[in-house]
C-alpha cells in the first residue's frame, strides 16, 4: 500500500519530466535536420559521422592557417636576410669606390688645375 500511494505522488512529476525531455528531443532533431539542410549533407547522417567530419574539417582548417603564418613568417624573414645581405653588399661598394677612387679624383683634379672642394666652417 505504501509503494502504491509512492508512485501516485511520483507519476505525475515523472511524466512532467518526460514530456518536457520529449519536446527538447523533437526540437533538437529538428535542429540538427536543419543543421544537415544548411552544411548540404544527407537527412540519413548520423549525428556522430556528421560532427566528425565537422571536427576533421575545423582541425584542418586551423592546420591551413599555421602552416599560412608560418610560411608568411619565412618569407619575410627571408627578405629581410636578402635585404640585409645587399645593404652590406652596397656598403661594401660605397667604401671600395671611396677608398680606390678618392685618390684617383685627386689627382684628376690636380692634373686637370681644379682646386679641391673647400670645407664651409659654421660658427
Amino acid at each position: 500500500m505504501r509503494s502504491f500511494c509512492f508512485f501516485q505522488s511520483f507519476l505525475p512529476k515523472a511524466e512532467e519530466r518526460l514530456n518536457a525531455v520529449s519536446a527538447k528531443l523533437e526540437e533538437l532533431q529538428k535542429s540538427y535536420k536543419e543543421l544537415l539542410a544548411f552544411y548540404g549533407e544527407d537527412p540519413k547522417v548520423e549525428a556522430e559521422d556528421f560532427f566528425s567530419m565537422l571536427n576533421n574539417f575545423v582541425m584542418s582548417f586551423e592546420k591551413a592557417k599555421q602552416d599560412n603564418r608560418r610560411r608568411k613568417a619565412l618569407e619575410e624573414k627571408a627578405k629581410l636576410a636578402e635585404k640585409k645581405k645587399l645593404e652590406v653588399r652596397y656598403y661594401k661598394c660605397y667604401l671600395f669606390q671611396r677608398t680606390f677612387s678618392t685618390p684617383h679624383r685627386q689627382l684628376k683634379r690636380k692634373h686637370y688645375g681644379v682646386a679641391p672642394r673647400q670645407t664651409r666652417t659654421i660658427f
